[in-house]
């Protein structure tokens, strides 16, 4: 089976995705803390708020476009199309892309195969955005 899934908007870059910024310590047992009864925290990469936002976008329209019947089971062929304001590397612009919608299909993103076929750099506001086109590959006799 193919299927396709138009993603309006600029990709969050999986580079300005992850910060670094202050996380609490915890344990199965509850918060670590500091010799003087503080909370202990680690500085380490957080997700943006604009990258979580973003997912959550991606996943909605991506839940809403795949067909109700399609589970994919074996590798997945994932043609994709990048139309960007500003130039990004190509896996950076589509890793939170290919989680979310994993997380929409519900499975794991490491079955998608990712072909890139287009990346206009330059486009206008209305016209960014990522294509995915979706390729069971049992369903096409590899």
């Amino acid at each position: 089976m193919r299927w396709d899934v138009w993603l309006p908007g600029q990709p969050v870059s999986w580079d300005a995705a992850y910060p670094i910024g202050r996380m609490p310590v915890n344990r199965k047992s509850g918060p670590v803390l500091n010799a003087d009864g503080s909370r202990k925290f680690i500085h380490r990469p957080v997700k943006s708020d604009d990258a979580k936002v973003y997912q959550e976008g991606v996943q909605t329209i991506v839940q809403a476009a795949k067909p109700s019947d399609w589970l994919p089971v074996e590798q997945v062929r994932v043609l994709v199309d990048l139309y960007l304001m500003e130039d990004i590397d190509c896996d950076n612009a589509t890793k939170l892309v290919f989680d979310a919608a994993a997380k929409a299909i519900g499975c794991n993103d490491r079955l998608f195969l990712p072909c890139y076929r287009v990346k206009d750099i330059g486009v206008g506001f209305n016209a960014a955005g990522v294509r995915l086109t979706f390729e069971d590959l049992i369903a096409n006799g590899h």
